[in-house]
């Protein structure tokens, strides 16, 4: 068994967590044994070090006395089927979303060249959504690390990006970890094209699933993903509290709320050079 675990330091206090800067992590083990022993040691650390509290991110639920929060799901597409059969899983206004982008002229493109333009349009719409933005080496570093395991999905205008997904893919998984568009081109549905290649190219590929990434149930973006036939699947949030209570991750957070609302109404430059300085404020 493994256990990777950070440490987040915050003005606020201190945390253990499985893993920062992603929507799943945690403990991967073997045997009940293998599992028990990294917990109880997890826990030992906690207080040790006199950490608030440990945060597992678990995609697989199992039995603990850990304390437990389901606040998200993953949103994935089956793609073990014929790619037609595919697109009529999707709800009709999906499907004329993307004809309308077509009709308006939009086209797609991919590869790593567009990170650049990626970046640009993902660091806007983060000052937009009302959170720091992560630094461009940390996506630099990503791409170093795993060249063959990373791409870009872009939706173009008259040859401008105006939207831009970034895929990580691993084994059998295509996953969509990273995606942001321009908010005055929402009208010409960037999104929904650049997602439905995205699956085509995932399906062609011969990967068995289209991960859209996390949402909540209900929520926006939720709504979005299930457009395209995508199914939710829990994820299992585990915590070990040492001080205080169970933190509240959520967006719909009302000190997260204060914060965006802030956030939102600041300059462009001044959001991106002071966002990635304290992004680890915000794993």
């Amino acid at each position: 068994g493994i256990l990777p675990l950070f440490e987040i330091k915050q003005k606020t206090g201190k945390r253990l967590l499985s893993l920062p800067f992603a929507t799943e992590g945690g403990i991967l083990y073997k045997t009940e044994k293998a599992k028990e022993f990294l917990i109880e040691q997890a826990k030992d650390l906690v207080k040790e070090d006199d950490f608030d509290y440990l945060e597992l991110r678990q995609e697989n639920d199992f039995e603990t006395d850990l304390k437990n929060k389901d606040y998200y799901c993953h949103m994935k597409l089956d793609l073990d089927r014929n790619l037609e059969v595919i697109w009529n899983l999707m709800n009709k206004k999906a499907r004329n979303s993307i004809r309308k982008a077509k009709r308006l002229g939009l086209t797609t493109d991919k590869g790593l060249d567009y990170f650049e333009d990626f970046y640009k349009i993902f660091s806007i719409n983060m000052r937009d959504l009302g959170t720091p933005v992560d630094k461009k080496e940390f996506f630099k570093e990503i791409i170093k690390q795993f060249p063959n395991q990373v791409d870009i999905v872009v939706s173009k205008l008259d040859n401008k990006v105006i939207g831009a997904v970034f895929l990580l893919k691993h084994k059998k998984t295509v996953k969509s970890e990273w995606a942001s568009s321009y908010r005055k081109y929402f009208g010409y549905n960037a999104s929904q094209l650049m997602f439905w290649r995205a699956v085509k190219d995932a399906h062609k590929d011969g990967y068995e699933t289209f991960d859209f990434g996390r949402s909540i149930l209900g929520e926006g973006t939720y709504r979005f993903k299930k457009k395209f036939g995508a199914l939710p699947y829990p994820l299992h949030y585990k915590y070990f509290i040492n001080k205080g209570d169970i933190p509240d991750i959520r967006k719909t957070n009302w000190k997260r709320q204060v914060f965006a609302n802030i956030w939102k109404r600041m300059p462009l430059f001044i959001a991106n050079k002071i966002g990635p300085k304290i992004r680890k404020q915000f794993p």
